[in-house]
């Protein structure tokens, strides 16, 4: 059997940067289990929680982390792989405005230039506003770097669809992967499809509800803007890899689409040459989720969104036990509820899940 300091599964980008921290800024030996096959796949990156903009507490820490993840992402994309991007964002109920209210006025307060200004693409909205020169990368792009990039004696990876994993009593786990058996000290599960695979059910259901994420590629530009997000459908346009426009939505893909076409003047159905759909998680409350329930519970991590990559650095401390003040207090507030805690502290050992993946 072999010993790692800590197991990460995950397969989304800040899975594979919270890893690489790990491994170099903290100089832990990280079992990574993981999806190869992500470079070839339509993106499944989506928005989560746009509640995390409206916490004074993310914007420090985003604001703290923001040149170490910069070093992470140029390290295991490539440089010149970000970019900025004016961020904008819109408003169709009377809530949406305020809170889009709110996070302009944080955003400008830790050093964004933000305004309101007209989105003519999104239909009648409320109200929109831009974030000026946002961080941000094309996730395709980056996991077709990663694999050939990550040369770390430090760093083991794992097939995602034949792991197995049973949970010890104090937050570490055994895990079966690559006909090979690992003891980690730690482990973390990482956004919602590891999460949905690996996670007890007594955890799944205390802490998560179900969903289903689409994701729809087309082939022409929009004739506004490249970066949108619509927080109350949970929208958000971008572009990514080999596709000219990538629409992003919760939901099924004919709610997907009606509610893109009911929402973006420029959408043309005939333009689409991509089609995604998945089940997916959502935190419950509305706000992510970062830490442990109990001493069986593995470490979660989840609800995000946008911002979830330039945060690696902050959640590599949280794993690692080495968080700064700061982070303390964000995390803090987003850890799993205490009453689930209770219910959860005297589950029985080991829990496992082994993950069906086509």
């Amino acid at each position: 059997m072999e010993e790692r300091d800590v197991a990460v599964v995950g397969t989304s980008v800040l899975s594979a940067l919270t890893v690489l921290s790990l491994s170099r800024d903290h100089g832990k030996s990280v079992l990574f289990v993981t999806d190869r096959s992500r470079p070839y796949r339509l993106t499944r990156d989506l928005p989560a929680n746009f509640g995390f903009f409206l916490n004074p507490h993310a914007w420090q820490v985003l604001k703290s982390c923001r040149d170490e993840a910069q070093h992470l992402i140029n390290e295991a994309g490539g440089r010149g792989l970000i970019k900025r991007r004016d961020l904008h964002i819109a408003a169709v109920s009377g809530a949406g405005a305020q809170a889009l209210d709110h996070v302009t006025q944080l955003a400008r307060f830790y050093g964004y230039e933000s305004e309101s200004v007209p989105v003519e693409q999104v239909i009648k909205p409320r109200a929109s506003g831009v974030v000026r020169g946002v961080m941000s990368f094309d996730p395709a792009r980056f996991w077709l770097k990663f694999f050939g990039r990550i040369n770390s004696d430090k760093i083991t990876i794992a097939d995602f669809a034949n792991m197995s994993v049973g949970f010890g009593t104090s937050g570490g786990a055994e895990i079966r992967a690559n006909e090979q058996t690992f003891r980690a000290k730690r482990i973390a599960l990482i956004d919602s499809e590891a999460i949905s695979h690996y996670c007890p059910d007594d955890l799944l259901s205390g802490c998560f509800e179900t969903g289903q994420d689409s994701v729809i590629g087309l082939t022409q530009r929009s004739r506004q803007r490249e970066t949108l997000f619509v927080p109350e459908f949970n929208l958000r346009q971008f572009v990514s890899g080999r596709f000219a426009r990538v629409i992003g939505l919760r939901g099924s893909l004919d709610e997907a689409l009606s509610n893109a076409a009911g929402l973006l003047s420029d959408f043309e159905p005939g333009q689409i040459n991509a089609l995604s759909t998945r089940s997916s998680l959502a935190v419950k409350g509305g706000g992510p989720l970062a830490g442990r329930a109990g001493a069986g519970s593995p470490l979660l991590i989840a609800g995000f969104g946008l911002t979830a990559p330039f945060l690696a650095p902050a959640l590599a401390r949280l794993i690692a036990e080495s968080l700064r003040p700061e982070e303390e207090r964000l995390f803090e507030g987003i850890r799993p509820d205490p009453d689930l805690q209770r219910k959860v502290r005297d589950l029985p050992i080991p829990m496992s899940r082994t993950a069906e993946v086509a």
